[in-house]
């Protein structure tokens, strides 16, 4: 079975997460090598239908390719699937909490794009890229970036790969409390009803902000440390024990 390379749906590595992640849209017209069919056709989905499925099974190739863009993000991908019938929108002006790359498999879809929240999703102002997706091309859309989807000819089959986005509050969240649960300095319970408690955080904040010149804090968020191992987590091949993080649900609008 046909499975993108996650070049494919990026690109080059470096245009896009220099001018694009995290920043603006991107359309990549004919960025499949292979028929997009081969992904996932509309007779398939008519099949899963026909099946009386209530949740769609798990296809082998789109959990490869959300796995692989795991690893390139390092973080939970998922792939979910959209027929939307012609001459209709697939959902009211919206924004995602996630990356999501639209894959487009079969029909057109006319889809405007806008900047980064700064008002109401009703209201979003000039689109930052109206385009229509032909079968093989793919969309980049940052998160928080509101859009709205529209099928005007004929049936429309889109994958949506989502990438759940790692702020830096999280990750810095994530190292400070491995930092804290192995460094003893910190393995102290203090009574939260004592004054003196809310006076003696500020000198606790302060260890942190003190542990890159101490030779084992340094240790711990070096390359070998919990900052690494953080940055990492999400790769499919540090979770022999766990399932792929990929599902593929099928929604008609």
């Amino acid at each position: 079975m046909y499975v993108p390379s996650v070049t494919e749906l990026v690109g080059d590595r470096d245009e896009f997460f220099g001018r694009h992640f995290d920043r603006a849209p991107m359309v990549r017209r004919a960025a499949l090598e292979r028929d997009p069919r081969e992904l996932l056709s509309v007779a398939d989905f008519d099949q899963m239908l026909d099946s009386a499925a209530i949740r769609a099974p798990h296809r082998p190739n789109l959990r490869a390719l959300a796995d692989a863009m795991s690893d390139l993000f390092a973080t939970r991908c998922d792939v979910i699937g959209f027929l939307t019938p012609a001459g209709r929108h697939a959902l009211a002006p919206h924004h995602d909490p996630d990356d999501v790359f639209v894959v487009q498999v079969e029909g057109t879809q006319l889809w405007r794009v806008y900047s980064r929240r700064g008002h109401d999703d009703a209201e979003p102002g000039a689109p930052a890229i109206e385009t229509t997706l032909r079968p093989g091309d793919v969309l980049y859309i940052p998160y928080d970036c509101p859009y709205v989807a529209h099928a005007p000819d004929s049936v429309s089959l889109h994958l949506s790969v989502s990438v759940v986005p790692r702020h830096w509050g999280t990750l810095l969240q994530e190292v400070v409390a491995d930092v804290v649960t192995a460094d003893p300095r910190f393995w102290d319970n203090p009574w939260l009803r004592d004054p003196r408690t809310a006076s003696d955080l500020p000198a606790m904040l302060a260890l942190l902000a003190d542990q890159p010149r101490d030779d084992a804090a340094v240790d711990a968020i070096g390359p070998a440390g919990p900052a690494d191992r953080r940055v990492h987590a999400y790769r499919p091949h540090l979770r022999p024990h766990r399932p792929a993080p990929t599902g593929l649900t099928f929604e008609s609008t």
